[in-house]
């Protein structure tokens, strides 16, 4: 390009008007030509940050709904444990109330069997009792009588 301009100045009767405008007009072209240029490639890097932008965002997005996914999994587990956790508690509450009315079924039973032998500790007591007042009774009288048969004897 540069060639197919020539400047002549050795030559002073030519008009040098004509060959500036050319000039002229040339760098107006390729000022032209580089501007647009310059639009081409600013919109082509308008349009590889607007597809890097969005590339980004449909990552983020399946990022996101991976994480919400996983989320949601996690919360059902949780729930699941809990309920599981909560159930447990049920039949071990219910185990333990079990356990202890037998157990005070048991001390109930252990109670009466005591209350009936403690009853016929003192049947037998009251028992005892009786045949040694008898037989005290028994004892003072004949006592009694062999005194006064000792007594009948000497008077």
């Amino acid at each position: 390009m540069g060639e197919d301009v020539k400047i002549n100045r050795a030559r002073p009767e030519d008009d040098e008007g004509a060959p500036l405008q050319h000039v002229e007009k040339k760098v107006d072209a390729l000022m032209h030509e580089l501007s647009l240029l310059r639009q081409h490639m600013d919109s082509g890097f308008a349009l590889v940050r607007a597809d890097m932008a969005t590339r980004f965002a449909e990552q983020d997005l399946a990022i996101a709904e991976r994480f919400a996914e996983a989320e949601r999994k996690n919360l059902e587990r949780f729930a699941e444990a809990e309920r599981r956790q909560q159930d447990g508690m049920k039949a071990l509450a219910s185990q333990l109330l079990a356990q202890m009315a037998e157990m005070d079924k048991r001390q109930e039973a252990r109670l009466m069997d005591m209350d009936k032998r403690q009853e016929a500790r003192l049947v037998e007591i009251s028992r005892r009792q009786d045949a040694f007042s008898r037989w005290m009774v028994g004892l003072t009288m004949a006592v009694v009588v062999l005194v006064a048969h000792m007594a009948s004897r000497l008077f």
